[in-house]
């Protein structure tokens, strides 16, 4: 594989897919979605960083380390880039009389959001405020996965385009 030979990938994947992919659901406590993510990103770093090993437990441990990486790295991504939005819905309600003494961004979130067309609202609403997966989403709106995954994906490209719009402005 590190000489970019076809058949010594074909015969990685056909070794090794189905145990890291067992152990991407492990790691990401059977979230399909995200437990795919982590096993592509494995997959890349394992063609670009491929050395020999002495044995098949030492080339086993490569890449559950790989892989550990690969879950801890896109839990710090997802966390760094959905941090805002997050913040936003987790602390839409303050009690009466509380304010902060810094200006919040919850009211430039919230004027985002609201300008996006309601099935989007609705969905950044579930996935954040009732912290529902994307599979649960998906049935209960009747469509599928891939399409509830496309719709957050614009409506978050939306919101940070018109946030950044926003901070730009101010």
């Amino acid at each position: 594989m590190a000489s970019s030979d076809e058949d010594a990938y074909r015969r990685f994947f056909d070794l090794y897919f189905d145990r890291l992919h067992a152990y991407h659901l492990t790691l990401n406590q059977n979230r399909h979605h995200t437990a795919n993510e982590t096993l592509q990103l494995t997959l890349m770093r394992v063609v670009k960083h491929i050395k020999p090993f002495a044995a098949q437990e030492a080339f086993w441990d490569w890449l559950a380390l790989l892989s550990r990486c690969a879950v801890r790295d896109h839990l710090k991504k997802d966390k760094r880039y959905f941090h805002a939005i997050r913040r936003y819905f987790e602390n839409l309600i303050l009690p009466s009389g509380e304010s902060d003494e810094l200006e919040s961004p919850a009211p430039q979130i919230q004027q985002a959001v609201c300008q996006l067309p309601e099935i989007d609202q609705d969905i950044i609403h579930r996935k954040y405020t009732k912290r529902q997966s994307i599979r649960q989403i998906a049935n209960d709106l009747e469509t599928t996965e891939k399409s509830i995954e496309s719709r957050l994906l614009r409506a978050r490209k939306k919101l940070r385009t018109t946030l950044q719009t926003s901070l730009h402005h101010d």
